[in-house]
């Protein structure tokens, strides 16, 4: 991302990871949520997700994946990433739930919403 221009970040925020049914090659989860500080930027082209300096998500928009990335909002400072696993590890199954709390939610919703399958609020 170091050459593209950023169109949303914040960093230094609350996230929220929760494992539903997780399979890895190591462990089974069938619930883990973790809390921590992460980060999330948007370019025109990529999305990067970070919790902990960790990279969980880099993805391009135009990646057929990432239509498999349900969006959605609660609170008008939460944005939350619904997607299986493999997303993060092509050898993991399940399900991620990952959510953000920014104030910039609506702005990282209003242009993530117009490259995702589906999305609610």
């Amino acid at each position: 991302m170091d050459l593209e221009v950023i169109m949303v970040q914040d960093e230094g925020i609350p996230v929220q990871v929760t494992y539903f049914d997780v399979h890895t090659p190591e462990r089974h989860y069938p619930w883990k949520r973790t809390q921590s500080s992460g980060a999330i930027a948007l370019t025109r082209d990529r999305l990067a997700a970070f919790v902990n300096k960790e990279k969980v998500l880099d993805i391009r928009l135009d990646d057929p994946n990432f239509k498999q990335i349900e969006w959605s909002t609660g609170r008008p400072d939460e944005l939350w990433a619904t997607f299986d696993a493999h997303l993060i590890q092509p050898d993991w199954s399940g399900r991620v739930d990952i959510s953000f709390s920014t104030p910039l939610t609506p702005q990282f919703f209003a242009r993530l919403s117009r490259f995702s399958r589906r999305e609610t609020q």
